[in-house]
């Protein structure tokens, strides 16, 4: 088209206005009518092929906002039937007027904020806050069977103690053996990845030892893909992550006085903009990602832990805010947490969007009835 063209219909339409601001302004009268049909018009006709072009465009916009329509349509069906589900568990909850069912505490990775949008979306007894995902402790967390350990913290930062992993039961033989196996197992992993990539064993690697690796393959082929095992459930006796737990025992020997852990606490509730208004149930809830032969596994975890899993920091959070002695020192702080309230230790799987809650062993019984309703919600 001619900008010219556009210049002058432009400025014949400023004209035409100020002439109607006028004659309301003036009281006069323009016979737009009789003007209009003493002007002779005349249009110039598109050419057959744009005209085809303005057709196909004309039906693909409209099928684009036919579609638009029923699916936003859709989208507000299930919205009410969310909010009725909602409500209907919400009553059933034993929670206070008032008081939230839960509230949720994420990372403030970007991977956090859909989840977070859902769980408020579909119910207003949920609040979520967002947090950098160590939580504030500044832990380097040792596994099991293991001498050192992961740094739990972001890159420039260093960590300030190690919590040990250990195994929930109280049984010291078992502890032991476990150990014993996981050394062992670590051991020929290590010997069997270094005939893999050592100079020598990597060219005969695949021709003496392909054998063994059919059927695994067969199963990838036809789709029976496992899911991965974490490392730290190796030599274990089920894949149960709550066989195993940061163990705080360990902060004494390292010179950790209870002083500092209660400012540990308390700097870690302010930071996050929680001092009041405690829900029944907090959950820390880290992120961390399930992937299998990724090069790139450590930039899907969460970067503030120093590209690993948020879980330990979660539940490191957890235990110590349900100390009893932790809570009375943080009252003279002027942070009271009551009671009934209750924190929580979860894992958000990035990669398939699920929750994972630990240690509901010792969750009480009388708030049993709140965390499966937030479990309902949180599916």
């Amino acid at each position: 088209e001619d900008p010219l063209c556009n210049d002058l219909s432009g400025l014949l339409a400023m004209r035409l206005a100020y002439d109607a601001a006028l004659s309301k302004s003036q009281a006069f009268e323009v016979e737009w009518c009789d003007y209009a049909s003493n002007q002779p018009v005349s249009f110039k006709l598109a050419s057959d092929e744009h005209y085809n072009e303005l057709l196909r465009y004309t039906l693909l916009r409209a099928s684009e906002l036919a579609f638009r329509d029923r699916l936003l349509q859709e989208i507000a069906v299930q919205a009410d039937h969310s909010v009725r589900d909602s409500e209907t568990l919400s009553h059933a909850s034993a929670v206070p007027a008032g008081r939230k069912l839960a509230q949720m505490v994420f990372c403030i990775d970007v991977r956090s904020e859909r989840i977070r949008r859902h769980l408020e979306s579909v119910s207003g007894d949920i609040e979520t806050l967002g947090f950098a995902g160590f939580f504030g402790l500044p832990v380097e967390f040792v596994r099991l069977g293991e001498k050192s350990g992961d740094s739990q913290v972001p890159v420039l930062l260093k960590p300030q103690m190690q919590i040990f992993e250990d195994v929930k039961s109280a049984d010291p033989d078992l502890k032991s053996h476990i150990v014993q196996q996981r050394g062992l197992s670590r051991a020929f992993q290590k010997l069997w990845k270094n005939l893999r990539t050592s100079a020598v064993g990597c060219f005969p690697f695949v021709e003496t030892t392909g054998l063994l690796y059919g059927w695994k393959l067969w199963k990838r082929s036809v789709g029976f893909t496992p899911e991965p095992s974490a490392a730290n459930h190796e030599r274990l006796f089920s894949r149960n992550p709550d066989e195993l737990e940061p163990n705080l025992n360990h902060l004494n020997q390292q010179g950790v006085t209870f002083l500092e852990l209660t400012d540990l606490a308390e700097s870690m509730l302010k930071n996050m903009g929680l001092t009041s208004n405690f829900s029944r149930i907090v959950v820390f809830c880290g992120h961390g990602s399930q992937t299998e032969n990724n090069p790139l596994k450590a930039g899907l975890d969460c970067g503030a832990c120093g590209g690993h899993s948020g879980e330990p920091n979660a539940r490191i959070a957890a235990k110590i805010l349900n100390q009893a002695e932790v809570r009375r020192a943080l009252k003279h702080r002027g942070i009271t947490i009551p009671s009934d309230t209750w924190f929580v230790a979860g894992l958000h799987n990035t990669t398939t969007d699920s929750i994972d809650y630990f240690e509901l062993d010792r969750v009480p019984e009388t708030h049993h009835a709140d965390l499966n309703a937030l479990i309902d919600l949180s599916q």
